[in-house]
C-alpha cells in the first residue's frame, strides 16, 4: 500500500505536475489572445476561466492530500519501527559503524528522540550528521545537529525501497540528553 501511494505521489508530480502548469501557461496565453482579439464573447471567456480555476483547484487538493497522506504513513511507519523489539542500532558515524546491543543504552537512545521537545522548523540546515540503522529493518535513518541551535537536531528517514524518495524528515527538535549521549560515538 506504501508503494502504491508514493508511486502515484511520485508520479503526479513528475509527469502531471509540470503538463499541468505547462497547460495553465498556454491556456492563459490563448485566453489573453482570445480576450485581446475579441474572437470569442466574454461572457464565454469567463465561463472557461472559472472552469480552468476549478480543475486548478482539483489539482493543487490532490498534491495537498498526497502530501498529508506521505507525512502521515511515514511518521506511522516510524513509530511501528520503534514499536517492535530492537536488540541493535548500528551507528555510522565518519565512516566506522559502532554498533550498540547494551539494551538500557538503546531504550535510553530512543527516549532522547521520543521525549524530546518539538521546535518549530527555521531557516537552518542539519551538520554533522550521523546516520543509524536498527537491525532488521530496512530503514535508515539520519540524525544532524542543527546548524544554528545548541542541543537541537533533525531526524530524518531514508527507505528508497518503500517510498521512492530521498530523505523524509520526521523530527526537528531539542534535546541536551542526547547531546550527551551521542559523545561517545563522536
Amino acid at each position: 500500500m506504501h508503494t502504491l501511494i508514493f508511486g502515484f505521489l511520485e508520479l503526479y508530480l513528475t509527469i502531471f505536475f509540470p503538463m499541468v502548469w505547462l497547460t495553465c501557461f498556454l491556456g492563459i496565453l490563448l485566453y489573453g489572445f482570445l480576450l485581446k482579439t475579441k474572437r470569442v464573447e466574454e461572457k464565454s471567456l469567463k465561463k472557461i476561466g472559472k472552469v480552468g480555476l476549478f480543475f486548478l483547484g482539483i489539482f493543487f487538493s490532490i498534491v495537498l492530500i498526497c502530501a498529508i497522506l506521505s507525512k502521515m504513513i511515514i511518521q506511522s511507519d516510524f513509530q511501528q519501527n520503534l514499536n517492535e523489539p530492537i536488540t541493535r542500532i548500528d551507528f555510522f558515524v565518519n565512516q566506522k559503524i559502532t554498533p550498540i546491543s547494551d539494551s538500557q543504552r538503546i531504550s535510553a537512545f530512543l527516549s532522547c528522540i521520543l521525549q524530546a521537545q518539538g521546535v518549530i522548523s527555521h531557516h537552518s540546515h542539519p551538520v554533522n550528521l550521523i546516520s543509524f540503522a536498527i537491525a532488521g529493518n530496512g530503514t535508515r535513518y539520519i540524525l544532524g545537529e542543527d546548524s544554528q541551535n545548541p542541543h537541537e537536531f533533525w531526524l530524518k528517514m531514508v527507505n528508497l525501497k518503500l517510498y521512492g524518495q530521498g530523505e523524509c524528515e520526521l523530527k526537528q527538535f531539542t534535546s541536551a540528553s542526547l547531546s550527551e549521549w551521542l559523545k561517545p560515538l563522536k
